[in-house]
């Protein structure tokens, strides 16, 4: 059985995402058990790590009771855990993360890597600084709408909770990049695959032993993932791993985390998925910042609905607002 305090939330920003991270800050606020909580975590993955940082603190009030747990953390917190290996590898990536440019990017993730990227490094290397039994990552696009608690992330077997979904192609490239990154022996295709999507539940041990086999093996996690020809996955070395050395990923987690339903761009889609958000109670919402520039007036009625039954804004012109954020100067894009 978990004991109180069993979670550690951890999310992953950048500039360009402040103010729907203060919309997450505010969810977990006003919907998420302050007794589930032991920390929450928040990376900086932005050039401009200091000024980000010291933004994202200021922001401290926005998580009300669960203030006092929030740490904000940058590159030299969560990297630098691992030497390169004595192999021609190791080096090659730990170079082209130093010199970015050499991969011909430059771009406003750590040291000028790619922030989807590097992003990727920053959610296992947080297994260094996480406390409780688990870890369930949040994208900052995540916001929580209704009151969410820790039985929708840990079954009462002690798993994680995760959703299964039989192994797509764009899955399986994933999965076999990351049988290679942690030199497993390759296998028949597992039928299903964990979801690798947010939020996502793992025991944190786990999470743990994923980032030392793949530093053993490729040296410093952060290097590894700025090389952007290795096209493993941080959720999917995590199957890798559970299925070579665990007995699959049935044995480690268990069906039914709260699911996300996230506003991309696609309008068809998005009709669907409001909808069925409407309708059907959910408890938590992804507002991608790219889509939501480019809502419609009905998708905007609803999402502004949605975010006002669940506490989050008082008006629909605090969603105005909040897209005008994302869109200034202020709020730059780091990925």
């Amino acid at each position: 059985m978990t004991q109180p305090g069993a979670l550690t939330f951890v999310t992953v920003a950048h500039a360009g995402e402040l103010p729907l991270l203060a919309l997450q800050a505010r969810s977990l606020a006003r919907n998420m058990r302050a007794q589930d909580v032991r920390a929450i975590h928040v990376y900086v993955n932005d050039r401009n790590e200091a000024e980000v940082r010291d933004r994202v603190r200021a922001m401290a009030p926005e998580y009300g009771p669960l203030a006092d747990r929030l740490c904000v953390m940058g590159a030299a917190d969560a990297f630098g855990g691992a030497a390169p290996p004595a192999n021609p590898r190791g080096w090659l990536y730990r170079v082209v993360a130093r010199y970015p440019r050499l991969q011909l990017i430059n771009r406003g993730g750590w040291n000028g890597n790619d922030g989807w990227r590097v992003q990727q490094a920053f959610k296992l290397a947080a297994a260094r600084q996480v406390q409780s039994p688990f870890t369930v990552f949040l994208d900052t696009k995540n916001i929580f709408i209704r009151p969410v608690a820790l039985n929708d992330f840990v079954a009462p077997d002690g798993r994680a909770r995760t959703r299964f979904s039989a192994t797509s192609e764009m899955a399986l490239r994933w999965l076999r990049a990351s049988c290679r990154a942690l030199d497993l022996p390759a296998r028949a295709v597992p039928p299903e695959a964990t979801t690798f999507i947010t939020p996502f539940s793992v025991e944190t041990r786990i999470l743990r032993a994923v980032l030392e086999a793949v530093e053993r093996r490729n040296g410093p996690v952060e290097a590894f993932f700025a090389f952007r020809l290795n096209n493993a996955t941080e959720f999917m070395l995590i199957n890798a791993h559970c299925n070579a050395r665990m007995g699959g990923v049935r044995r480690v987690f268990a069906d039914g985390i709260v699911p996300s339903f996230t506003v991309w761009g696609d309008p068809a889609l998005l009709t669907s998925v409001l909808d069925e958000a409407a309708e059907g109670g959910a408890k938590c919402l992804g507002l991608h910042r790219q889509a939501l520039p480019r809502l419609e007036p009905r998708h905007h009625e609803i999402v502004s609905r949605l975010l006002i039954d669940g506490g989050i804004i008082a008006s629909p012109d605090d969603l105005d607002l909040l897209v005008a954020a994302m869109q200034s100067g202020t709020a730059r894009r780091a990925a």
